[in-house]
């Protein structure tokens, strides 16, 4: 498995790993890690089959709730269809993998069509956090009291990132739009 890791010098910075492996969601459970990055493989049909929804998907839905009743609500999102059957199947997994990564029954899931930029609230009181762009788009996330001067960490499309809240800094995430079907996931559970 190669691994990717940010280990700022003393104190100052988070602590960041990332790998297109599996198996390195499971980092973010290590006390010492404030960042994690799945930078998965999806088919590469996924990026046409967004493209041409023709804005047939759900522009914007905020759910929150227990888990089981967020599942529900994603049911009824325009997520899936004829085009993008792979979209809600994966909205659920991430939904599942985050509640069960964060040992916690109550989600809050944000989705959002991307026009040009969309910049989630902080993560305050949740125990994890998991944002996922979806099409023609990419995420920036860095920390604002980062005083090593720390460059903002970009993530491609259908890159996971999971983060924790952190007390000393103040970790902030930006999804930016490169064309139309871009598409925004922001997953919390407290």
């Amino acid at each position: 498995m190669f691994v990717i890791e940010s280990w700022p010098a003393g104190e100052i910075g988070p602590h960041l790993t990332a790998s297109a492996d599996t198996r390195i969601v499971s980092d973010i459970l290590m006390p010492f890690v404030d960042a994690v990055i799945w930078a998965r493989r999806v088919p590469r049909d996924w990026d046409a089959r967004l493209g041409a929804t023709g804005g047939d998907l759900t522009r914007s839905a905020i759910l929150s709730g227990p888990f089981d009743h967020v599942l529900k609500q994603v049911e009824g999102l325009a997520l899936g269809g004829n085009r993008t059957p792979f979209l809600k199947d994966d909205v659920e997994q991430i939904i599942s993998l985050t509640a069960a990564l964060g040992m916690s029954h109550e989600v809050r899931l944000q989705w959002l069509h991307v026009e040009d930029r969309f910049a989630p609230g902080p993560l305050d009181h949740g125990r994890l956090r998991a944002l996922c762009v979806y099409g023609t788009g990419s995420i920036a996330w860095s920390c604002q009291n980062d005083a090593s001067g720390m460059e903002p960490v970009a993530l491609d499309p259908y890159g996971i990132l999971f983060t924790k809240p952190l007390m000393s800094l103040a970790p902030s995430a930006a999804f930016q739009a490169s064309g139309p079907a871009c598409y925004a996931l922001c997953v919390d559970v407290a």
